[in-house]
């Protein structure tokens, strides 16, 4: 299948504590939280998932030809 998949710890991960929209805030403090949780990844083709134990915390994927 060619996927490549193994354990990982980031830890927590620092952000600055400047204030923005509402949203932007709320997306930030989420993604931190899921970006520290995690203790795996999955690379197949061209993405990422990154897991929080058996939950998939992240999805990344790259895109070429901007």
């Amino acid at each position: 299948d060619g996927g490549v998949e193994g354990k990982i710890s980031l830890g927590q991960a620092a952000s600055t504590r400047m204030a923005g929209p509402p949203r932007a805030m709320a997306f930030e403090k989420i993604f931190l939280e899921r970006l520290g949780a995690v203790t795996g990844y999955e690379v197949e083709g061209d993405t990422l998932r990154l897991w929080a134990g058996d939950n998939e915390a992240l999805t990344f994927e790259r895109h070429t030809g901007y």
